[in-house]
């Protein structure tokens, strides 16, 4: 594994060589100023990870030849889905985004609840924050994000293991309780600020959602979706 890392989507391959985007050429050129022969790796979100022999390194073009494939040790088996309401600050949900990718999520859902406050999202922005995690935390495959979702909707079509945290369980109802026959595939629910709708609970529990508890202070969303994420991906592991 080399020092540089890049991300590359598979439409970038062809054969071996592969074509750098325009933001990930200028940054080989202007910010890491790379030679024709400097060998870099890079990640093509989708589970690839290749080093990458530099043939072309100008302005706005950087061109490679794949030398290696390799394998990253940073993937979970655990499939982790995490719906976390919008939130009414973008910085504290982009903080999640970024989190989420370092814990191993596998996808993510932005969800529109009763009690959300802020309907717009920004989808590039989200984007560059998970490819720039994705980097980061030398994993492979870049989570799948949703768009915006309604409740009702993942209510309905989800399967598997089907968690919610909800403010009106107790320690009886400690989500590792309910994480002992799970086969590795969990979503996890956590609502926006001040939780999630009575009626809403009552979709949810009469879905075959299971409420859970997460401990007895009281967290803000993003803090419980990546508290939550992250014990159930340990958990598992």
């Amino acid at each position: 594994m080399t020092k540089h890392r890049f991300y590359c989507p598979p439409d970038c391959f062809a054969g071996d060589h592969v074509v750098f985007p325009d933001d990930e050429a200028r940054h080989a050129f202007k910010v890491l100023r790379l030679s024709i022969g400097d060998v870099v790796t890079v990640v093509d979100g989708a589970g690839g990870m290749f080093n990458v022999r530099m043939e072309t390194v100008a302005r706005g073009k950087a061109i490679g030849t794949i030398e290696s494939r390799f394998e990253s040790d940073a993937e979970s088996p655990v499939q982790v889905t995490v719906g976390l309401a919008l939130l009414k600050h973008a910085g504290r949900y982009e903080t999640f985004l970024e989190k989420a990718v370092e814990l191993g999520v596998h996808e993510i859902v932005p969800l529109q609840t009763d009690r959300t406050e802020k309907s717009k999202f920004r989808r590039q922005r989200a984007e560059s924050i998970l490819v720039a995690a994705l980097k980061q935390s030398e994993r492979a495959q870049l989570p799948a994000l949703r768009d915006v979702t309604r409740l009702k909707q993942i209510l309905e079509e989800t399967d598997g293991c089907r968690l919610i945290a909800h403010e009106g369980t107790g320690p009886e109802d400690h989500i590792r309780h309910h994480l002992e026959t799970t086969a590795g595939r969990v979503t996890l629910l956590i609502g926006p600020e001040g939780g999630f709708a009575d009626r809403e609970m009552a979709m949810a529990t009469d879905a075959g959602w299971i409420p859970v508890w997460l401990g007895p202070r009281r967290l803000r969303a993003e803090t419980a979706a990546m508290a939550a994420a992250g014990f159930i991906i340990m958990s598992l592991e």
